[in-house]
């Protein structure tokens, strides 16, 4: 699901974990797939247009959306989401 702030999406083979460093290396793959680019394209694009990946709280999609907008609101992301269930399952 694209929102109207979203420049794209993605969902990730396997659920958003705690490692949101593999969730963010696995985005612009998946993008670049899709879209029939190549990972360093869609990084480029990302840079330029000063974009963030934001992970959704369904725990499995992010999305590429202004950096600026991403940072003015207070939100819990997808590694969020997973740490507090892991807190509550303990």
């Amino acid at each position: 699901m694209v929102s109207e702030t979203a420049i794209g999406a993605v969902d990730l083979t396997q659920i958003i974990g705690i490692d949101r460093k593999a969730n963010f290396r696995q985005a612009p793959e998946l993008l670049a797939r899709e879209l029939g680019k190549i990972r360093r394209e869609i990084v480029k694009f990302r840079k330029e247009n000063k974009l963030t990946w934001h992970e959704i709280n369904d725990m499995t999609s992010m999305q590429l959306v202004s950096s600026i907008i991403n940072s003015k609101f207070g939100h819990l992301g997808g590694v969020s989401e997973v740490k507090k269930l892991l807190e509550l399952l303990q």
